[in-house]
């Protein structure tokens, strides 16, 4: 979520629906340097500037349980990018 209060929603080709965007931690990593790396890695964005941790959430969706951490983005550069995992 941005200041103007926009959410960046992507729609996945293995489900339906639009989601928060995101991906796994990887051990020893940083919240916000996975959140830098899973933007950048799925949608080509980059130079984000985080304005804060927005909140925790757990999800149990399909009998396992994630951590999901949301953040507010000031500002982030785009260079649109195509990944196997999100639809155009």
């Amino acid at each position: 979520m941005n200041r103007r209060g926009h959410i960046l929603l992507v729609r996945h080709n293995y489900g339906e629906g639009l989601l928060l965007p995101g991906g796994a931690v990887k051990k020893n990593e940083e919240d916000a340097k996975a959140l830098r790396r899973e933007l950048e890695e799925e949608l080509g964005i980059t130079e984000i500037s985080i304005a804060n941790k927005l909140g925790e959430y757990r999800n149990t969706y399909e009998y396992k349980i994630d951590t999901v951490v949301v953040f507010t983005v000031d500002s982030f550069a785009l260079e649109e990018k195509r990944h196997f995992d999100i639809e155009r």
